[in-house]
Protein backbone atom coordinates (compact mmCIF):
# COMPACT_ATOMS: atom_id res chain seq x y z
CA UNK A 1 0.00 0.00 0.00
CA UNK A 2 2.68 2.53 0.92
CA UNK A 3 4.78 1.49 -2.25
CA UNK A 4 1.88 2.59 -4.45
CA UNK A 5 1.61 6.47 -2.57
CA UNK A 6 5.28 6.85 -4.19
CA UNK A 7 4.36 6.49 -7.70
CA UNK A 8 1.72 9.39 -6.90
CA UNK A 9 4.02 12.26 -8.37
CA UNK A 10 2.97 15.34 -9.09
CA UNK A 11 3.84 14.58 -13.37
CA UNK A 12 1.79 11.37 -13.30
CA UNK A 13 1.89 9.57 -16.14
CA UNK A 14 -0.11 6.63 -17.35
CA UNK A 15 2.82 4.04 -16.88
CA UNK A 16 2.52 5.43 -13.30
CA UNK A 17 -1.07 4.93 -13.61
CA UNK A 18 -0.86 1.62 -14.81
CA UNK A 19 2.12 0.51 -12.41
CA UNK A 20 0.13 1.70 -9.30
CA UNK A 21 -2.85 -0.52 -10.22
CA UNK A 22 -1.10 -3.52 -10.11
CA UNK A 23 0.35 -2.77 -7.28
CA UNK A 24 -3.05 -2.48 -5.87
CA UNK A 25 -4.17 -5.42 -7.17
CA UNK A 26 -1.12 -7.62 -5.55
CA UNK A 27 -2.10 -5.83 -2.03
CA UNK A 28 -6.05 -6.79 -2.09
CA UNK A 29 -4.67 -10.47 -2.95
CA UNK A 30 -2.70 -10.27 -0.03
CA UNK A 31 -6.06 -9.12 1.93
CA UNK A 32 -8.02 -11.81 -0.08
CA UNK A 33 -5.57 -14.52 1.18
CA UNK A 34 -5.51 -12.72 4.97
CA UNK A 35 -8.66 -12.85 5.26
CA UNK A 36 -9.06 -16.42 4.27
CA UNK A 37 -6.51 -17.58 6.90
CA UNK A 38 -8.34 -15.78 9.50
CA UNK A 39 -5.16 -13.30 10.09
CA UNK A 40 -6.43 -10.47 11.63
CA UNK A 41 -8.33 -9.28 14.34
CA UNK A 42 -10.16 -5.58 14.82
CA UNK A 43 -7.33 -3.45 15.25
CA UNK A 44 -5.97 -4.37 11.90
CA UNK A 45 -8.75 -4.78 9.92
CA UNK A 46 -9.98 -1.44 10.87
CA UNK A 47 -6.82 -0.09 10.23
CA UNK A 48 -6.68 -2.37 6.20
CA UNK A 49 -10.62 -1.12 6.20
CA UNK A 50 -8.68 2.79 6.53
CA UNK A 51 -6.23 2.57 3.63
CA UNK A 52 -8.63 0.74 1.42
CA UNK A 53 -11.41 3.30 1.10
CA UNK A 54 -8.12 6.10 0.58
CA UNK A 55 -7.56 4.23 -2.83
CA UNK A 56 -9.77 5.31 -5.82
CA UNK A 57 -8.10 4.23 -9.38
CA UNK A 58 -10.35 5.57 -11.63
CA UNK A 59 -8.82 9.31 -11.41
CA UNK A 60 -5.43 7.95 -11.51
CA UNK A 61 -6.23 6.56 -14.88
CA UNK A 62 -7.49 10.09 -15.62
CA UNK A 63 -4.90 11.66 -15.18
CA UNK A 64 -2.65 9.21 -16.46
CA UNK A 65 -4.56 9.57 -19.42
CA UNK A 66 -4.37 13.34 -19.58
CA UNK A 67 -0.44 13.17 -18.96
CA UNK A 68 -0.66 10.93 -22.20
CA UNK A 69 -2.32 13.65 -23.88
CA UNK A 70 -0.16 16.36 -23.54
CA UNK A 71 2.64 14.49 -24.29
CA UNK A 72 1.65 12.75 -27.41
CA UNK A 73 0.72 16.26 -28.89
CA UNK A 74 3.62 17.45 -27.48
CA UNK A 75 5.87 15.05 -29.44
CA UNK A 76 4.00 15.43 -32.36
CA UNK A 77 4.24 18.83 -32.18
CA UNK A 78 7.80 19.32 -31.87
CA UNK A 79 9.63 15.40 -32.62
CA UNK A 80 11.84 15.16 -35.17
CA UNK A 81 10.97 11.58 -37.43
CA UNK A 82 14.09 9.68 -35.95
CA UNK A 83 12.65 11.04 -32.27
CA UNK A 84 9.32 10.58 -33.08
CA UNK A 85 10.21 6.84 -34.58
CA UNK A 86 11.80 5.98 -31.36
CA UNK A 87 9.05 7.73 -29.34
CA UNK A 88 6.48 5.33 -30.63
CA UNK A 89 8.14 2.32 -32.07
CA UNK A 90 11.50 1.92 -30.62
CA UNK A 91 14.17 -0.21 -31.74
CA UNK A 92 12.89 0.59 -34.92
CA UNK A 93 14.15 3.63 -36.62
CA UNK A 94 14.86 3.43 -40.22
CA UNK A 95 18.49 2.93 -41.16
CA UNK A 96 18.93 4.23 -44.70
CA UNK A 97 17.02 6.30 -46.94
CA UNK A 98 14.46 3.71 -48.55
CA UNK A 99 13.43 2.38 -45.02
CA UNK A 100 12.81 6.16 -44.28
CA UNK A 101 11.18 6.62 -46.99
CA UNK A 102 8.50 3.43 -46.76
CA UNK A 103 8.13 4.73 -43.05
CA UNK A 104 4.75 6.90 -43.12
CA UNK A 105 5.75 9.01 -40.02
CA UNK A 106 8.94 9.86 -41.43
CA UNK A 107 7.30 11.09 -44.71
CA UNK A 108 4.99 13.10 -42.86
CA UNK A 109 7.61 14.41 -40.67
CA UNK A 110 10.12 15.85 -43.03
CA UNK A 111 8.04 16.66 -45.98
CA UNK A 112 3.86 17.48 -45.00
CA UNK A 113 2.74 21.01 -44.24
CA UNK A 114 3.11 21.48 -40.76
CA UNK A 115 -0.52 22.10 -40.52
CA UNK A 116 -0.82 18.34 -40.87
CA UNK A 117 1.11 18.11 -37.73
CA UNK A 118 -1.53 20.03 -35.73
CA UNK A 119 -4.25 18.34 -37.00
CA UNK A 120 -2.86 15.08 -36.02
CA UNK A 121 -2.59 16.78 -32.65
CA UNK A 122 -6.21 17.71 -32.33
CA UNK A 123 -7.37 14.41 -33.51
CA UNK A 124 -4.87 12.51 -31.18
CA UNK A 125 -6.54 14.82 -27.82
CA UNK A 126 -9.60 14.12 -29.60
CA UNK A 127 -9.75 10.28 -29.40
CA UNK A 128 -7.82 10.38 -25.82
CA UNK A 129 -10.81 12.75 -24.50
CA UNK A 130 -13.39 10.32 -25.48
CA UNK A 131 -11.48 7.91 -23.10
CA UNK A 132 -11.09 10.32 -20.08
CA UNK A 133 -15.22 11.74 -20.25
CA UNK A 134 -15.99 8.26 -19.77
CA UNK A 135 -15.34 8.29 -16.55
CA UNK A 136 -17.50 10.68 -14.10
CA UNK A 137 -15.45 12.06 -10.77
CA UNK A 138 -18.36 12.89 -9.20
CA UNK A 139 -19.76 9.60 -8.64
CA UNK A 140 -16.79 7.27 -9.09
CA UNK A 141 -17.97 5.18 -11.75
CA UNK A 142 -17.39 4.50 -15.48
CA UNK A 143 -19.84 4.01 -18.35
CA UNK A 144 -18.20 0.55 -20.01
CA UNK A 145 -20.34 1.03 -23.15
CA UNK A 146 -18.90 4.11 -23.88
CA UNK A 147 -15.19 2.93 -23.52
CA UNK A 148 -15.95 0.65 -26.05
CA UNK A 149 -17.64 3.46 -28.07
CA UNK A 150 -14.09 5.75 -27.76
CA UNK A 151 -12.47 2.52 -28.41
CA UNK A 152 -14.26 1.95 -31.99
CA UNK A 153 -13.74 5.23 -32.92
CA UNK A 154 -10.20 4.94 -32.70
CA UNK A 155 -9.59 1.46 -34.45
CA UNK A 156 -12.48 3.40 -37.01
CA UNK A 157 -9.91 6.25 -37.15
CA UNK A 158 -6.98 4.11 -37.97
CA UNK A 159 -9.10 2.06 -40.46
CA UNK A 160 -10.21 5.17 -42.53
CA UNK A 161 -6.26 6.76 -42.61
CA UNK A 162 -5.77 10.17 -43.61
CA UNK A 163 -2.53 11.66 -44.38
CA UNK A 164 -2.99 14.69 -41.72
CA UNK A 165 -3.94 12.67 -39.13
CA UNK A 166 -1.84 9.88 -39.49
CA UNK A 167 0.47 10.92 -36.80
CA UNK A 168 -2.24 10.17 -34.40
CA UNK A 169 -3.09 7.06 -35.70
CA UNK A 170 0.31 6.31 -34.98
CA UNK A 171 0.76 7.54 -31.54
CA UNK A 172 -2.74 7.26 -29.80
CA UNK A 173 -3.07 4.12 -27.31
CA UNK A 174 -6.15 1.68 -27.31
CA UNK A 175 -7.38 2.48 -24.07
CA UNK A 176 -10.34 -0.19 -23.17
CA UNK A 177 -7.74 -2.78 -21.79
CA UNK A 178 -6.48 -0.65 -19.60
CA UNK A 179 -9.84 0.69 -18.16
CA UNK A 180 -10.68 -2.76 -17.89
CA UNK A 181 -7.81 -3.74 -15.66
CA UNK A 182 -8.06 -0.61 -13.23
CA UNK A 183 -11.68 -1.07 -12.71
CA UNK A 184 -11.56 -4.54 -11.95
CA UNK A 185 -9.13 -3.58 -9.59
CA UNK A 186 -10.95 -0.83 -7.83
CA UNK A 187 -13.97 -3.39 -7.65
CA UNK A 188 -11.92 -5.25 -5.90
CA UNK A 189 -10.51 -2.69 -3.46
CA UNK A 190 -14.23 -1.80 -2.54
CA UNK A 191 -14.97 -5.69 -1.75
CA UNK A 192 -11.39 -5.96 0.45
CA UNK A 193 -12.99 -3.45 2.23
CA UNK A 194 -16.60 -4.50 2.64
CA UNK A 195 -15.29 -7.98 3.25
CA UNK A 196 -12.64 -6.57 6.47
CA UNK A 197 -16.60 -4.54 7.22
CA UNK A 198 -17.74 -8.62 6.96
CA UNK A 199 -15.20 -10.31 9.57
CA UNK A 200 -15.15 -7.13 11.94
CA UNK A 201 -19.11 -8.01 12.12
CA UNK A 202 -18.39 -11.63 12.68
CA UNK A 203 -16.04 -11.24 15.08
CA UNK A 204 -18.45 -9.44 16.95
CA UNK A 205 -21.47 -11.28 16.27
CA UNK A 206 -20.50 -14.59 15.59
CA UNK A 207 -22.10 -14.69 12.62
CA UNK A 208 -22.30 -12.38 8.98
CA UNK A 209 -24.99 -10.11 8.55
CA UNK A 210 -28.40 -10.81 6.76
CA UNK A 211 -26.79 -7.25 4.73
CA UNK A 212 -25.04 -4.97 3.42
CA UNK A 213 -27.10 -2.66 5.09
CA UNK A 214 -26.02 -3.75 8.91
CA UNK A 215 -22.37 -2.60 8.28
CA UNK A 216 -23.15 1.20 9.07
CA UNK A 217 -22.65 2.67 10.88
CA UNK A 218 -20.85 0.82 13.46
CA UNK A 219 -18.42 -1.18 10.83
CA UNK A 220 -18.56 1.35 7.37
CA UNK A 221 -19.37 4.53 7.76
CA UNK A 222 -20.30 3.99 4.00
CA UNK A 223 -20.71 0.77 1.84
CA UNK A 224 -19.18 1.28 -1.52
CA UNK A 225 -21.29 1.34 -4.81
CA UNK A 226 -20.42 -0.44 -7.90
CA UNK A 227 -17.93 1.24 -10.19
CA UNK A 228 -19.77 -0.38 -13.64
CA UNK A 229 -22.75 1.58 -12.91
CA UNK A 230 -22.84 2.75 -9.79
CA UNK A 231 -25.37 0.13 -8.46
CA UNK A 232 -25.16 -1.71 -4.76
CA UNK A 233 -22.91 -4.62 -4.48
CA UNK A 234 -24.39 -7.76 -4.66
CA UNK A 235 -24.20 -9.80 -1.02
CA UNK A 236 -25.91 -13.21 0.14
CA UNK A 237 -25.36 -14.51 3.35
CA UNK A 238 -25.17 -18.24 2.75
CA UNK A 239 -24.74 -19.59 6.27
CA UNK A 240 -23.41 -17.75 9.45
CA UNK A 241 -20.08 -18.15 8.30
CA UNK A 242 -20.07 -18.01 4.76
CA UNK A 243 -21.21 -15.77 2.05
CA UNK A 244 -20.86 -14.35 -1.42
CA UNK A 245 -20.24 -10.66 -2.75
CA UNK A 246 -19.72 -9.92 -6.29
CA UNK A 247 -20.07 -7.03 -8.45
CA UNK A 248 -21.25 -6.80 -11.78
CA UNK A 249 -18.55 -6.85 -14.73
CA UNK A 250 -17.32 -4.88 -17.59
CA UNK A 251 -20.86 -6.09 -19.57
CA UNK A 252 -22.26 -4.63 -17.17
CA UNK A 253 -25.14 -7.29 -16.32
CA UNK A 254 -25.68 -8.94 -13.36
CA UNK A 255 -25.20 -12.88 -13.59
CA UNK A 256 -25.63 -14.00 -10.61
CA UNK A 257 -22.44 -14.03 -8.82
CA UNK A 258 -20.66 -16.05 -12.05
CA UNK A 259 -17.13 -16.14 -11.36
CA UNK A 260 -14.35 -16.26 -14.91
CA UNK A 261 -13.22 -19.76 -15.34
CA UNK A 262 -9.67 -18.11 -15.63
CA UNK A 263 -8.13 -14.64 -15.13
CA UNK A 264 -7.56 -13.73 -18.27
CA UNK A 265 -9.03 -10.56 -20.06
CA UNK A 266 -11.03 -12.31 -22.53
CA UNK A 267 -12.52 -14.21 -19.51
CA UNK A 268 -13.35 -11.09 -16.85
CA UNK A 269 -14.77 -9.07 -19.58
CA UNK A 270 -17.64 -11.58 -19.62
CA UNK A 271 -18.50 -12.30 -16.03
CA UNK A 272 -19.17 -11.15 -12.64
CA UNK A 273 -16.38 -9.76 -10.48
CA UNK A 274 -16.54 -11.99 -7.43
CA UNK A 275 -14.73 -11.71 -3.92
CA UNK A 276 -14.77 -15.83 -3.73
Amino acid sequence: HDLSAVLEAESFSLVAALIEGAITGLYVTVIHDGLRLGAWREPQLLALQGQLEKIHLGPLMVAGLSSERLAIGRTIESASASEFANSFNPGHEPQNLWEKLKSPGFCVLTFAPRGWRYQSMAASASLLQGSIACFDRATQTLRSCDIERAESDTERARTLASPTTLLAEIATPMCSRAWQTMVRNQSFVDQAFIACALERYRLARDEYPPGLGSLAPKFADQVPHETIGGGKFHYRRLDSTHFTLYSVGWNGHDQGGLAPESDSVANYTKADWVWN
